[in-house]
């Protein structure tokens, strides 16, 4: 049996994963424009609960802590990429996005 968790993504984004990179941009987190092709093309690469806890990783770093955004979080998918993960919970989330993946994950 095949562990469905563990496939790449493919040739698109998952609906959820393309959900949780909108609200990066809704609450502020970031623009659009960050989260370019080849951020995108990286998270193709990683099976849908590794992008959505890369994502929740980087939303859990204070945005005036980082000074390049596109860098910064390529280093996150990296290192997701080279199965090395960090163990944030939602507890470490910011509250506006704890409440966005908590609505999210009911429906």
């Amino acid at each position: 049996m095949v562990d469905k968790t563990a496939i790449p993504q493919g040739d698109k984004l998952t609906d959820r994963v393309l959900a949780r990179l909108d609200l990066l941009v809704q609450s502020g987190y970031c623009t659009a424009q960050e989260l370019d092709m080849k951020v995108k093309t990286k998270l193709k690469m990683l099976p849908e609960l590794d992008a959505l806890n890369a994502i929740d990783e980087i939303n859990a770093v204070p945005r005036a802590e980082i000074r390049n955004f596109g860098s910064y979080f390529m280093g996150i998918l990296n290192r997701y990429m080279r199965g090395k993960y960090s163990h944030h919970g939602a507890k470490d989330l910011p509250f506006h996005f704890q409440d966005a993946i908590y609505s999210e994950l009911t429906i």
